[in-house]
């Protein structure tokens, strides 16, 4: 954190590196390291660090959906951080992740645990699944507005 205050910009360490930028094949950040580093910038109110973490987030869970420390990460967010109504913080960064890939997070058993030990997590991922792209047919949508009922 006092890197970011001297640099406004995540430490080497907590960064995600591409590829291409390092020497390492696959670099990946400590999505426990990020969910605390989370958790002081919401303590401390410094919103620069928070959308850094959150970036840094989002860009790990689209390499790798599974990651090794996403569970503890999870519990370290949602039971450690507030995340007002109509504020998007990194509660709402991991379940619109996990909401954008639900076909692969439904075949998960590990996405299953997460589930069932944060409902939380389970609502707000319920919440950003995206609505069906095909509209409601003519004679179903008369029905559910009283169609029947006149």
């Amino acid at each position: 954190m006092i890197h970011y205050f001297y640099h406004l910009e995540l430490s080497p360490k907590a960064q995600v590196k591409s590829p291409w930028e390092c020497e390492v094949v696959h670099v990946e950040p400590s999505l426990v390291l990020l969910a605390r580093i989370y958790v002081l910038a919401e303590k401390y109110f410094i919103e620069g660090l928070k959308s850094s973490v959150m970036v840094s987030f989002r860009n790990s869970l689209e390499r790798e959906l599974q990651h090794p420390e996403l569970i503890e990460a999870c519990h370290i967010i949602f039971k450690k951080t507030v995340e007002p109504a109509g504020e998007k913080g990194l509660k709402t960064v991991m379940a619109k992740s996990l909401a954008d890939k639900l076909e692969k997070v439904k075949k998960s058993e590990m996405h299953d645990r997460l589930f069932q030990e944060i409902p939380e997590l389970t609502f707000r991922v319920l919440k950003e699944v995206p609505a069906p792209s095909s509209p409601i047919p003519h004679h179903i949508n008369h029905c559910l507005m009283g169609g029947l009922f006149h």
